[in-house]
């Protein structure tokens, strides 16, 4: 005959959750001494990064034209080629990548001129050839 169940006081067992309230168990992380003493840490930003080619990048020349893509144009470049058209871009990502796009296109300028500059060809002006001679490896360090 099996044994009585009823007459055992144990309870069977129930695996628990673990609570998702307030009442975490985890040790909060305690904040850091102060003290009279401030620190600072080196975070080192592309801005504050010293130039690889010596040159201040905020120092620019009198004549040098200080022209921005426009947004509008930008944003409507960069939605054309967007897989669905209901995305979107924000202020800040258009912000972002339109600071790219100009220093793309300054370095482009930049090394285009430098390499120009040797062949005695001085009369300042970029053609597409210059340009085309350096695309590859200029997408390529981009």
């Amino acid at each position: 005959m099996p044994p009585d169940r009823s007459a055992s006081k144990t309870k069977p067992f129930k695996p628990q959750r673990p609570s998702t309230g307030s009442t975490s168990k985890r040790a909060k992380p305690t904040p850091a001494p102060s003290s009279s003493r401030t620190t600072t840490t080196n975070t080192e930003t592309p801005s504050s990064r010293p130039s690889p080619y010596g040159d201040d990048e905020d120092a620019t020349a009198p004549d040098a034209p200080t022209e921005t893509i426009p947004p509008a144009l930008l944003t409507t470049l960069l939605t054309e080629f967007f897989a669905d058209e209901r995305t979107r871009i924000s202020k800040g990502a258009d912000k972002a990548v339109g600071k790219y796009m100009e220093t793309f296109v300054r370095e482009a300028i930049a090394r285009a001129a430098f390499e120009r500059g040797g062949d005695g060809r001085g009369d300042g002006f970029l053609e597409v050839e210059d340009l085309e001679k350096l695309a590859p490896q200029l997408v390529l360090d981009f």
